[in-house]
């Protein structure tokens, strides 16, 4: 009974994992089109600028063709921020995502999306360290508790441990 009621639980908080990493998925688009806004220093086509939409989304950072690339990083207006590489307008290299209730992503992005391996902060300080796929736990990756207690080491598939994974030991 003790054995599913710990697999009841790791399942629980698997699922808890799984729902933040969805809910973050769309929060990762960036505006392109620069007619609503403006460049209000530097080099916003070709250098270093700073512009500003309408909204109060901001980019500083470095541009290329009018694009973000190279370091910059971005505020968006309800106080998300992103601070790292782009390549071609898209998150792309080391960054880190920080919300503002609390959550942070820090590791590897390819094409927008957390992708490779990262640390994955919640706001009641679980965390997630390891390898991610599409946005998701997908490789070798370790789950800790706000307390910092390893709960869960092995391999993950699509957010989920893989069934050859193992619980950490108490």
């Amino acid at each position: 009974m003790r054995k599913n009621r710990a697999t009841n639980s790791i399942f629980f908080l698997f699922m808890i994992f799984l729902l933040g990493f969805l809910s973050i998925a769309p929060l990762f688009s960036q505006k392109q089109r620069q007619d609503e806004g403006r460049c209000i220093s530097g080099n916003c086509t070709n250098g270093n600028g700073t512009f500003l939409w309408q909204d109060g989304d901001r980019y500083q950072g470095e541009w290329q063709a009018g694009r973000f690339h190279g370091f910059g990083i971005y505020t968006w207006s309800d106080k998300r921020i992103y601070e790292g590489h782009w390549a071609n307008h898209l998150q792309h290299g080391h960054g880190m995502m920080r919300w503002p209730e609390g959550q942070s992503y820090k590791g590897s992005w390819i094409r927008g999306r957390m992708q490779g391996i990262g640390i994955f902060t919640y706001s009641n300080g679980a965390r997630y360290m390891g390898e991610l796929l599409d946005q998701l736990p997908d490789g070798k990756g370790i789950y800790y508790n706000a307390k910092g207690e390893k709960l869960y080491e092995g391999l993950w598939h699509r957010g989920k441990p893989a069934k050859s994974s193992r619980r950490a030991k108490p």
